[in-house]
């Protein structure tokens, strides 16, 4: 009996004892996992500074909210119907077997162009750390595809034939992450004369024009001042004259007027639209072709109007113009210079 009751001792002793020791050693190898994943986690929040454009700002702690919406514009239909010009003319003995395969499929299918991509503006709200970023990619911009350069509105117009089974969304979103570092989390698409309509909406949002907005008139020739330079509430009226006026040959400079009036308007969205953000939202989104929802809206109300409190900086994507085949001038990105100059505002 006695050697029983000492056994039993002896194991409930060695067992408080076991315990002891799975206890505090699982929970000081936690620890040191829980330190690690730590680690890990602000290494990518930091990043290392390269080129790669995957090394980019992370916000997985962060409410973070960025979307994309391509602004665009009907054109008038156009029907190849005699792209007999290049027939019999053989190609370059240095020009890839694929480009000329690429080229061929495109020609079958470019008969029509129905909307062209103005512009790509390019929003991130960050209400951690109270930055928020807008950049705007021209629609004028050269993209790649399966390696092939060619126009952004020319993959745009071909979008059925290139992008059949991931769809429009994800070549913007693609184009958005590969030209600023920026992951979209949802993707719009207004017609011009719509996107507009918000600045008399708004009402009273001020913009200073730095330079008169000229045009020539096709009679007589002679410059016409269409805008003065100076203060000016912001109108559907004046704010399209600015985004379509032509007179700079690139959209360039038109792309850093839609940069500081989005500024201005966002702001004036917080000022305005707080109280009825959900009504307000319903009522925008019956202009604009996106999957986002008032649902969404619900979710990401706190972080759209931190904007208005948060450290704003909205600058151009850097690169440069280049003649691009038969298509004129097209605006090449600095990728790498672009996404490692927009990290520092992204927080």
């Amino acid at each position: 009996m006695s050697f029983v009751k000492g056994f039993l001792i002896s194991f409930v002793i060695s067992f408080l004892v076991f315990a002891v020791i799975i206890l505090y050693g699982g929970s000081f190898a936690l620890t040191l996992i829980d330190e690690n994943d730590k680690s890990e986690s602000e290494e990518n929040v930091q990043g290392d500074g390269g080129d790669d454009v995957q090394n980019t700002v992370t916000y997985a702690s962060h409410e973070r909210f960025s979307f994309a919406l391509v602004i665009t514009d009907e054109i008038e239909a156009v029907e190849d119907t005699e792209n007999t010009e290049n027939e019999g003319t053989e190609e370059p003995d240095d020009t890839p077997a694929y480009k000329d395969e690429f080229d061929s499929l495109l020609g079958e299918f470019d008969k029509k162009y129905d909307l062209e991509i103005k512009y790509i503006g390019v929003v991130s709200i960050n209400a951690t750390v109270k930055k928020s970023f807008i950049t705007v990619i021209p629609g004028d911009s050269i993209t790649s595809v399966g390696g092939v350069d060619m126009s952004l509105n020319e993959a745009f117009a071909n979008r059925s034939l290139l992008f059949p089974k991931s769809g429009t969304d994800a070549f913007i979103k693609s184009t958005v992450v590969g030209f600023t570092g920026i992951n979209a989390d949802f993707v719009g698409y207004v017609d011009i004369n719509d996107y507009v309509k918000l600045a008399s909406e708004l009402k009273d949002v001020k913009y200073k024009l730095t330079s008169d907005i000229r045009t020539r008139d096709p009679e007589t020739g002679k410059r016409v001042v269409l805008l003065g330079a100076g203060e000016l509430t912001l109108t559907s009226e004046n704010l399209l004259t600015m985004l379509t006026y032509g007179g700079s040959e690139t959209r360039y400079f038109d792309s850093q007027i839609l940069i500081d009036t989005g500024k201005n308007m966002l702001s004036a969205i917080c000022d305005k639209f707080r109280p009825n953000i959900i009504a307000k939202a319903r009522e925008m989104l019956e202009y604009v072709t996106t999957d986002f929802t008032t649902t969404d809206m619900s979710k990401i109300s706190n972080i759209l109007f931190s904007f208005k409190d948060s450290e704003k900086t909205g600058t151009a994507l850097l690169g440069a113009y280049e003649k691009f085949e038969d298509m004129g001038y097209l605006f090449r990105v600095n990728i790498n210079g672009s996404v490692n100059k927009f990290k520092q505002y992204l927080g």
